[in-house]
């Protein structure tokens, strides 16, 4: 059954569940939040020519205090990436229910990743910007989980339906 996700102002999909952790929704159900640990949005199982699995985070502006904004965004992918994993490993219980069945096995995870970030209002003209700022406050996961520095992307709402998210 396609499933889509209304955040930040846009609406992401429709994808298919199998291809779908909607980890934000599983982190609130886990209670997890009330201990600290943050989520992205969902996390996607992209087929295609290069398989890979996408880890999207929707915010509706950046704020002024950008490092501040990058350390949470920052927190967000790593907290996701660890959760993940240690779902994939049982090492956290789920019920499966939110768990796509092309996410929930280990060879999921020795896909290509990439990290984006959308803010659908912000401007071409800041694209570059955002994206070099992202890029350095993630560094430390990069090297943490083995991902290229082009795997990490802001996208506007104008990227956003170029590469078929929303």
């Amino acid at each position: 059954m396609p499933v889509s996700i209304a955040e930040s102002g846009v609406t992401f999909g429709p994808y298919n569940e199998d291809d779908l952790f909607h980890i934000e929704r599983w982190v609130k159900h886990s209670k997890l939040d009330e201990k600290g640990i943050s989520s992205v949005e969902f996390i996607l199982h992209r087929h295609g020519k290069t398989p890979k699995v996408l880890l999207v985070e929707a915010k509706s502006t950046v704020p002024r205090e950008h490092k501040k904004f990058y350390a949470e965004i920052e927190k967000k992918f790593v907290d996701s990436l660890t959760l993940w994993v240690s779902l994939i490993h049982n090492r956290l219980e789920s019920d499966g229910e939110l768990l796509g069945s092309n996410l929930s096995q280990q060879s999921a995870f020795a896909l290509p990743l990439s990290l984006l970030l959308v803010i659908p209002e912000l401007p071409d003209e800041f694209l570059q910007q955002a994206n070099d700022a992202f890029r350095k406050k993630m560094t430390h996961a990069r090297h943490l989980w083995g991902l290229e520095y082009n795997s990490i992307f802001v996208l506007n709402k104008r990227l956003a339906r170029q590469q078929g998210l929303i």
